[in-house]
């Protein structure tokens, strides 16, 4: 039985290669190139932020 989400990623990663191959880019700098502008938008918690949230919860 097929997936019907497996079968629309495989078909977006396909239009995206060759949106790629007629700009003349490789489809593994472009998907750094999404990942560079997204990243600024991840929140990074620091280790001892998790932590003491968790020491307060077991008092």
């Amino acid at each position: 039985m097929k997936d019907p989400i497996v079968d629309e990623v495989r078909q977006t990663r396909l239009k995206i290669e060759q949106e790629c191959a007629k700009a003349g880019i490789f489809y593994k700098d472009h998907l750094l190139a999404v990942q560079k502008r997204y990243e600024n938008r991840l929140v990074i918690v620091p280790a001892g932020d998790s932590q003491k949230k968790e020491l307060g919860k077991n008092r």
